[in-house]
């Protein structure tokens, strides 16, 4: 397969003008033999030139060749870590790479059909055999450091944009694509009539659509974004290949055809989020919202679903189980980026890019058993009380504890990203801890929790426990009184109340700094498999302005939402003034670290199976890309 994609630029030079013929003043045979001569030195030299720029072209497709089939054995295992080292540091083309449309190449066997270097960019010609087709696809990389990285789009490839009118909007795309406007035009105005019969109203018509230069989705009204057929796939022949037109029909469809969503919720608030379709419904009269409620103890059906209230797990992420939100956010003008809380804000990244629309966050509190306080001899705590007081607290009731009294109890595993939390805000420099914890600081946590459980009467050991008995066993210590200090939420204060003399807390903190309590962010994310992700992104946009867990007094993640609902001015006075004073120092538990601090964890450096060094550098290897 030979076709070539327009790499040719510029245009063949124009031949100068003939020039008057001169007489020569030699013989003519000596006339002959020079001309020879000079005819074959430049067959010659050209002879010799092409040779080397065939060898030169031969050296760099052999060489794209071997990264290229580097990544895909990568791809192949699973293994996104080294897969991605073949990227430009782009976040958002890498996880570009999750989409269908993208990584259905990486599946294939893949050959490189000509190579060209410009200045320090490649520009590939990749072709590989599916269902018994030949596609072919542009590929572009950038020599960085003497190696190859994949990227998104070069600097001087496309020429420029041009527009095409139509009766359903513009058209925009590369003066490279020139050629396939017509077709594509019609494509759409087949489709327009199709889906538009009678109007599709003002909502939908007139829209632009854009093939464009990179991988980039939209959101924004009455604009949709297709990738160009040479960043998809072109046929043997050099044209738009059906995964283009799937491509292009799948996002016009879900643009302009009406939609029913079905959305997964946990049973116990499916209602609060089925009170509010239909305010929903009367903005977005085409597009129908299913609540599917979902037990607690259920495996999500995901492949019954477009979207759901959910905190994916980092194997989720890796598989492509879930679909990247953050094109959606940064482009949809009625989704208003500004409006969240920066500590809620932070909680829904993984690889720099937005996986969850945050919904609210659970902020946990520490509850006190007043009487276990005096028993002890020790003085209630104040709201800024210090991890040398609280410890101290621990080992003095500790201290007094009998059979199955504990001086602290911990269900959430909270306790542990606070210590990480104040333990980097003492040790780092400034600017040195990111989002993720250090390994110094959760090597830190992990000592710590060692030298506590080695004193009898400190911690109480539920971490071998399944969850049901944990549950189980956690209830039946609180009723009677053997654990002095517990975490819960925040909606739990009533029933801890009628216990009689609680008092609560906030997490502690040093002489120098507040306590730094982790926030546990909620939101709602789309599937990958979702047909309909731009619809269902309206209804995710939609409920980000509404308090729909005000019942479970989680912290909406709009400040507008929560000064709208009165959530500060209407919690009971003793928990509303710990938040308070907590919310402003609070830290998400962001989604890389949601697999840290784990029980089996805790169990193994509870029980010295293992060392606190050993467990903070065990980490799981996540199986990437399994999801198709």
């Amino acid at each position: 397969m030979s076709v070539q994609l327009d790499w040719q630029i510029g245009e063949d030079d124009e031949e100068p003008p003939e020039k008057k013929r001169k007489q020569w003043p030699f013989s003519s045979l000596v006339t002959v033999v020079v001309a020879l001569a000079v005819v074959t030195a430049i067959l010659i030299t050209w002879q010799t030139g092409r040779a080397r720029v065939q060898q030169a072209e031969a050296r760099l497709v052999a060489e794209v060749q071997i990264r290229l089939n580097s990544a895909q054995s990568a791809f192949a295992d699973g293994d996104g870590e080294l897969f991605f080292t073949f990227f430009a540091a782009q976040p958002g083309w890498r996880m570009a790479q999750f989409r269908p449309e993208l990584n259905t190449m990486w599946r294939q066997e893949l050959t490189v059909t000509r190579a060209e270097a410009h200045e320090d960019e490649v520009w590939a010609n990749v072709s590989w055999v599916e269902a018994g087709q030949t596609r072919q696809r542009l590929l572009f990389f950038q020599r960085v450091s003497g190696v190859l990285l994949h990227i998104p789009q070069p600097e001087t490839y496309w020429l420029g944009t041009k527009t095409r009118q139509s009766s359903w909007g513009t058209l925009r795309y590369d003066e490279r694509d020139a050629a396939w406007a017509d077709v594509v035009n019609d494509k759409v105005t087949e489709t327009v009539a199709e889906y538009c019969r009678p109007a599709c109203g003002d909502q939908k018509l007139p829209f632009s659509l854009t093939l464009s230069t990179d991988a980039n989705q939209t959101a924004a009204p009455g604009e949709v974004r297709v990738p160009s057929p040479r960043l998809l796939a072109l046929d043997e022949n050099g044209r738009p290949a059906g995964l283009f037109w799937d491509t292009l029909d799948g996002q016009l469809v879900d643009y302009l055809a009406p939609a029913d969503i079905r959305f997964g919720v946990p049973a116990f608030y499916a209602t609060h989020y089925q009170e509010i379709i239909p305010a929903f419904t009367a903005l977005h009269p085409d597009i129908r919202v299913e609540i599917v409620p979902l037990p607690d103890d259920e495996a999500w059906p995901l492949t019954d679903l477009d979207g759901g209230v959910l905190v994916p797990t980092l194997d989720m992420l890796a598989a492509g189980r879930i679909m990247d939100l953050t094109d959606y956010a940064y482009s949809d003008p009625h989704f208003a980026l500004a409006d969240f809380y920066d500590q809620v804000w932070h909680g829904i990244w993984w690889q720099e890019r937005m996986w969850l629309q945050p919904q609210s966050a659970v902020m946990p509190l520490l509850y006190l058993d007043r009487p276990t306080y005096a028993r002890a001899g020790r003085t209630e705590p104040s709201l800024r009380w210090t991890w040398s007081e609280m410890e101290a607290d621990v080992l003095a009731i500790g201290a007094q504890a009998t059979d199955k009294q504990q001086a602290f109890l911990d269900p959430t595993r909270a306790i542990f990203f606070s210590y990480a939390y104040n333990w980097e805000v003492a040790h780092c420099r400034p600017g040195a801890c990111r989002d993720e914890l250090t390994p110094g600081a959760i090597q830190a946590t992990y000592a710590w929790y060692a030298e506590m459980t080695h004193i009898p009467g400190t911690f109480a050991a539920v971490e071998s426990l399944d969850q049901e008995t944990r549950a189980r066993e956690i209830l039946t210590r609180i009723a009677f009184r053997d654990i002095a200090i517990w975490v819960d939420r925040p909606v739990k204060y009533e029933s801890h109340l009628v216990r009689g003399q609680t008092v609560v807390r906030p997490f502690p903190g040093s002489e120098r700094f507040d306590g730094v309590t982790p926030l546990y962010v909620q939101g709602n994310v789309i599937l990958r498999h979702s047909a309909r992700p731009r619809a269902t992104w309206q209804w995710l946009s939609f409920l980000s302005n509404h308090d729909v867990a005000r019942q479970l007094r989680q912290i909406p993640a709009r400040p507008s939402v929560a000064q709208a609902s009165g959530y500060w001015s209407v919690l009971p006075r003793p928990i509303g003034d710990v938040m308070r004073t907590a919310f402003p120092f609070a830290r998400p538990v962001v989604l890389g670290d949601l697999d840290l601090f784990t029980w089996a964890q805790l169990a193994s450096v509870r029980n010295g199976e293992r060392d606190p060094a050993g467990v903070a550098q065990v980490s799981p290897r996540l199986q990437w890309f399994t999801y198709r």
